[in-house]
């Protein structure tokens, strides 16, 4: 007999038992900000819900599908991949060009846009 097996319920059985958490919906982290966007300008905000992803490949796909450099990219952060997240990404596009990310959103089902708005910072 193995000691540690002996010694597992010397004084009887738990009174308590737990439940590790595993799946990315038992763990939730969202953005909160503390400003409110212009409405104008030449980067769009984005609030993105994503799970199972982690942010610098959802910034590199949003710039691919935007057709733009990662560089224009911003966000707050690196969020957990491993949990669903809500945050914001900035997309820096000039004046008179434009792009959609119906595309985007058709190819990732894992990675929601809730909200959109524009600012004049990144």
């Amino acid at each position: 007999m193995n000691s540690v097996t002996y010694l597992q319920h010397l004084y009887g059985l738990p009174k308590s038992f737990a439940k590790i958490k595993m799946k990315p919906s038992d763990f939730k982290v969202y953005e909160n900000l503390k400003y409110s966007f212009s409405g104008v300008g030449e980067h769009y905000v984005y609030k993105v819900r994503k799970i199972g992803e982690n942010t610098k490949f959802v910034a590199n796909e949003l710039a691919r599908f935007a057709n733009t450099n990662p560089k224009n990219i911003g966000f707050a952060g690196l969020k957990d991949r491993h949990a669903v997240t809500e945050q914001w990404f900035s997309i820096y596009v000039p004046k008179n060009r434009e792009f959609s990310l119906d595309k985007f959103q058709k190819t990732y089902t894992n990675i929601q846009i809730l909200d959109k708005n524009k600012h004049n910072k990144k």
